[in-house]
């Protein structure tokens, strides 16, 4: 079953989800990927993704 609690836990975020968590907008972050200082994105279904992990670890370099 699909919770809340499965969500966080997923390895996978959404652009808007890697946003919130780094505190700045979506379109910051499409501007930070244009310019290479976003870790590697991949397409799910039709949605682009980051792993987790590696979002966490660019907010420690924030």
């Amino acid at each position: 079953m699909l919770t809340y609690e499965n969500l966080r836990r997923a390895p996978w975020v959404t652009i808007a989800e890697a946003a919130s968590m780094l505190g700045v907008s979506t379109r910051t972050v499409r501007r930070w990927q244009a310019a290479g200082r976003m870790p590697k994105r991949f397409r799910r279904s039709r949605q682009l993704t980051y792993l987790r992990e590696d979002v966490l670890s660019l907010r420690g370099k924030l």
